[in-house]
């Protein structure tokens, strides 16, 4: 499934399943066997990436919740790896209330939660559980 502005395209959502549940309270849709998601800028340019093993996104709230093995990658190649993460797009936040783990150029940090902005710029992470600083040699 591909998302438009005007004539670009935002995002392409790939999965094997999509269930439609819009006869719920709040409805929404479901991914049973997972999704990858990768967003782009207006010149084509892959900005981020995320998969999981499930989600369910609720259409009017903007809001996606991605469960079991989650792993987003910013434009930047920050990786976030987690089993939770909530992705309000309305807000431009994502957030986790579990563990999570972020493995930057120069450095891997832990916590058992986490706040950030869309493209991972503004990054918190609660309860700080480890930091662990690299050096990276490029070749």
């Amino acid at each position: 499934m591909l998302s438009y502005d005007s004539t670009l395209i935002k995002s392409k959502l790939q999965t094997p399943e999509m269930i439609y549940h819009d006869n719920e309270k709040q409805p929404y849709t479901e991914f049973p066997k997972g999704v990858k998601i990768t967003q782009y800028d207006n010149k084509m340019k892959v900005v981020s990436f995320l998969t999981a093993q499930y989600a369910k996104l609720f259409q009017a709230d903007e809001r996606w919740e991605a469960k079991n093995n989650v792993v987003a990658i910013n434009q930047k190649g920050d990786t976030l790896k987690t089993e939770y993460l909530v992705w309000d797009k309305k807000k431009g936040k994502i957030y986790s209330n579990q563990f999570v783990k972020i493995i930057q150029k120069d450095q891997i940090s832990t916590g058992t939660a986490f706040e950030s902005n869309q493209d991972f710029s503004v990054i918190s992470l609660k309860n700080l559980k480890g930091q662990m600083y690299v050096d990276v040699q490029e070749k």
